[in-house]
């Protein structure tokens, strides 16, 4: 292998690690907003996808949008 493959090799091996950690961060996130569905008794449905910054909530059968707090916010 010379140099050039080598560096073809690695930039690969950085793009796919970066995929994985932006994909690991997503998950923890969705996990975090189903953990607040389920503290207000209610079942967390996801996040439509044409809409930024809400989420869907089925409580008690009827599915009620909620706005997704920022990370930090005291709430």
């Amino acid at each position: 292998m010379d140099k050039e493959e080598k560096m073809i090799i690695g930039f690969g091996v950085i793009l796919v690690t970066a995929m994985l950690a932006i994909m690991y961060i997503g998950i923890q996130r969705e996990r975090e907003l189903s953990k607040m569905a389920k503290a207000e008794g209610c079942e967390y449905l996801g996040r439509p996808r044409d809409v930024h910054r809400v989420m869907l909530w089925n409580c008690g059968g009827q599915v009620v949008q909620k706005l997704i707090p920022q990370r930090g916010s005291s709430k």
